[in-house]
């Protein structure tokens, strides 16, 4: 027990190397099951091959009894390759695959915890490997040995496919999550909202990548796959699809995505799920981009947003308010180039945006003061232009002008 101790300490400081000497330097005293918490140790912060010394102690102790090694063991060597960085950059992968083999030839059976960690290193290494071709290729074991697989299995495959990109013009990951939901069904294991969180997270990734808004399509569309197999979205899966329509406002579809993003608010709402500081600075992203794209009414819907964070308590993302601002007084510099704004709209405009500001009682940083007394004094020359020009229009001719 103290051994195991002091080897968990020396991994945490980072000293794995002392660790192992420590371990070793006391052999002959490590029993079997000393040395299975010893190597777990090891595995857990990726070392393999402080793990492989630890199971070459475990063979002589096996040896000498005239056992084999349990199966806990492999797992445990599996975990470390899974982890171990050199997997990621190295040929560790191909090891991973032969502590399978070894495991076969020594007559211990593989389980679902044995392929579980198997993918964990497939994912690992999905920079240097086709993680997908990878993945296929343990479930294909798996059914070969009979070992069912779990839902983790999946899950761990469908994010190591995002590892190699999840847009179209990428790894294409959302379509082969697709495929493994798809395999899943065939094989009677009910995605979890685990799961389907995972591919939301893919379809914001892939919306900013390229896809715009049939990443949004997409999400909506694992959405109503929930439904089918009864797993719950919680604020998590709402706060990724929202991030999706964010990204997709960034590709130009502004108000729709705005509008989408909202929607998806009030369904959370009706589900029972409150709005955190996630979802509502996700929301004013949403409308920052959107406002970017030429939908004015993304700024008040945003401002709305910040006092909705304001009465509920929570605090907006200094980014994302400083954002949708400036966006603000973006809207206002241009107003003489649209018809709407040009005269007294305008003024109506950047009066409603301040005022939604005053309303609320929203908190302005440093550099968002700034950009609030710039709006005023945009807001405070219109007004001056225009009154002045309605004075020079409505002021009765001279009597030199009448005369001529």
């Amino acid at each position: 027990g103290d051994l195991r101790a002091s080897v968990r300490e020396l991994c945490k400081e980072g000293k794995v190397e002392d660790a192992l000497e420590l371990f070793r330097a006391d052999l002959r005293n490590v029993t079997y099951p000393l040395c299975t918490d010893v190597m777990r140790e090891f595995a857990e912060v990726g070392r393999s091959d402080c793990a492989q010394a630890a199971v070459l102690h475990m063979q002589m102790i096996s040896v000498e009894n005239g056992e084999a090694l349990e199966r806990a063991v492999y797992n445990e060597l599996m975990l470390a390759y899974a982890r171990d960085e050199a997997t990621i950059a190295d040929d560790g992968i191909e090891q991973a695959f032969q502590v399978l083999d070894l495991m076969k030839r020594t007559g211990v059976e593989p389980d679902v915890v044995t392929y579980n960690r198997l993918m964990e290193a497939c994912s690992a290494a999905a920079e240097t490997v086709d993680a997908w071709e990878m993945g296929l290729k343990v479930l294909d074991t798996m059914a070969e040995a009979g070992v069912t697989p779990a839902v983790e299995t999946f899950n761990t495959l469908i994010e190591a496919c995002g590892k190699c990109g999840w847009s179209k013009n990428t790894g294409n990951g959302l379509e082969k999550g697709g495929q493994i939901l798809a395999r899943m069904a065939e094989d009677q294991i009910s995605a979890t909202t685990d799961t389907f969180n995972i591919l939301m997270y893919g379809c914001a990734w892939a919306a900013g990548a390229g896809d715009g808004w049939s990443g949004v399509e997409q999400g909506l569309s694992f959405l109503e796959s929930m439904a089918e197999v009864n797993a719950m979205p919680d604020v998590i899966t709402f706060n990724n699809l929202i991030a999706a329509c964010a990204q997709a406002a960034g590709s130009g579809d502004g108000a729709r995505a705005r509008d989408q993003a909202f929607r998806l608010m009030e369904t959370m709402r009706k589900v029972g799920l409150t709005p955190d500081e996630g979802t509502c600075n996700t929301l004013i992203a949403t409308c920052a981009k959107a406002a970017a794209a030429g939908d004015r009414e993304g700024v008040e819907y945003g401002l709305r947003v910040l006092g909705m964070m304001k009465r509920s308590g929570l605090t907006p993302d200094a980014a994302m308010h400083h954002a949708l601002l400036g966006e603000c007084v973006k809207v206002a510099e241009d107003a003489g180039e649209d018809p709407e704004l040009r005269g007294w709209g305008g003024v109506e405009w950047m009066s409603r945006a301040l005022s939604l500001v005053e309303a609320e009682h929203l908190q302005l940083d440093g550099s968002s003061v700034g950009l609030h007394d710039r709006l005023v004094g945009l807001c405070g020359s219109l007004v001056s232009r225009l009154v002045a020009q309605s004075v020079h229009e409505e002021r009765p001719p001279s009597n030199a002008t009448a005369a001529a």
